[in-house]
């Protein structure tokens, strides 16, 4: 093969990472050399987010560039992967008929064979409608020191606003010693932080033994070499009070807790279809607290629902302000394709979530400025940092509550999520 150079850019959350890391490994055992610049490239790959609207048009935004890249190298492969793939399936290739691979998040293995046949043949392909776990025979992770094992995939809860469900399937547990076996693999590559995804990760239950998610935490803080874990993303109706005793117990697992609240009204959390109300998460907040005092929660809070009146929107302040989380991702509610909330009425004007957003914004940057005065609340850093950020969204890089959300839009996927948690 003459076209031998790749650039991957992600877009959205710590599982499109690992899988992009999974298509990199797997291009580099063909032969292929990664490249950082995308004017560099002989293959273009995008693995793409399709959580918010926003997320999809800024990517759009992007891929209408590599036209003018095509222009200048007529060879040019462009693929498309992740959620947007899956979501779109030949209609980009109507759209965008530059690009000639489109590959849904459960066909992250195949991405590389794909590449080569297209260059061989000169075709297109599509390769999408396939959920469940992708097993990569070869991962190039980043960084030196974190690690991404996912241990489920999909989700069952069918929150009225979104879209995993549709284009990741049904949850689908890895056995527990497939998880245990890369793991160690990591740790033997010199990796000490080990940070376990899932859509809904607390939902694991191992299909060899029936083990619970708790069962797989003792086994991964078992293994020599491992000196911290860390997991996401949980759905606080899944967190059990084993769960808490386990963290608790154990001294590698890092007392953070990503706890989606979503809204504080138990209209809108009913129209949700999230499975709570604002009494049994604060509860369960005080529940952690009271086993760990010094655990660190953030959380996702979305405004203007369909629906959500100011009586719904100061409901969420009001928790907001009780629970006083030390980190938030807030955005404005966008209508997402086959999705029960596209069809509720009462929607909310532009204006007026902006409006919202922003009061929610600010009353976090004043929590965060209390939670930065009180002793033992500076915490770690946990990930990387996306500099493609604008600065506005970027930590100043030395503790976990030192964070400004001026963006339009705090929303966690549109940049990934894996650069605060």
């Amino acid at each position: 093969m003459t076209k031998t150079k790749f650039y991957i850019r992600t877009f959205g959350c710590q599982m499109n990472e690992y899988d992009s890391q999974c298509i990199a490994g797997e291009m580099l055992a063909l032969g292929f050399k990664q490249v950082e610049r995308q004017d560099e490239a002989d293959i273009i790959l995008f693995n793409t987010c399709s959580v918010r609207e926003h997320a999809v048009q800024k990517f759009y935004t992007i891929l209408a560039e590599t036209k003018k890249f095509k222009k200048k190298k007529p060879d040019l492969v462009v693929g498309i992967c992740g959620c947007v793939a899956e979501q779109e399936k030949n209609r980009l290739f109507n759209r965008f008929p530059w690009v000639q691979l489109v590959a849904g998040p459960g066909s992250v293995a195949f991405v590389a064979e794909g590449v080569k046949g297209i260059i061989e043949n000169k075709t297109r392909i599509i390769k999408t409608g396939e959920f469940g776990n992708t097993v990569c025979r070869h991962i190039a992770r980043d960084g030196h020191t974190i690690a991404y094992v996912p241990v489920i995939r999909g989700c069952n809860n069918f929150c009225s606003y979104c879209v995993v469900p549709y284009l990741r399937g049904r949850e689908k547990s890895r056995p527990a010693s497939e998880i245990i076996a890369e793991v160690k693999q990591a740790v033997k590559d010199g990796y000490r932080e080990i940070i376990l995804l899932g859509q809904n990760v607390c939902a694991y239950r191992d299909p060899e033994q029936n083990n619970d998610f708790p069962a797989l935490l003792k086994k991964v803080s078992e293994i020599e070499g491992v000196e911290k874990i860390r997991f996401l993303t949980s759905h606080p109706k899944d967190i059990t009070e084993e769960l808490i005793r386990t963290i608790a117990g154990t001294g590698k697992k890092a007392r953070e807790f990503h706890l989606p609240l979503q809204s504080g009204s138990n209209k809108v959390l009913k129209a949700m279809n999230r499975g709570y109300t604002g009494e049994y998460y604060l509860d369960l907040i005080k529940t952690i607290r009271s086993s760990m005092p010094d655990a660190f929660f953030s959380t996702d809070i979305i405004v203007g629902f369909p629906g959500e009146t100011e009586e719904d929107f100061e409901q969420t302040l009001k928790l907001f302000r009780e629970i006083k989380f030390d980190n938030a991702f807030m955005f404005k509610y966008s209508d997402r394709p086959n999705t029960e909330a596209m069809h509720i009425p009462g929607k909310i004007e532009e204006k007026e979530k902006a409006k919202r957003l922003n009061r929610l914004i600010k009353l976090n940057a004043e929590i965060i400025q209390e939670n930065r005065k009180q002793k033992g609340k500076i915490l770690n850093k946990t990930g990387g940092r996306d500099e493609n950020l604008p600065e506005e969204r970027k930590g100043t890089g030395d503790d976990r509550v030192h964070f400004n959300h001026s963006a339009d839009c705090s929303c966690s996927t549109c940049s990934g999520k894996d650069i605060w948690r």
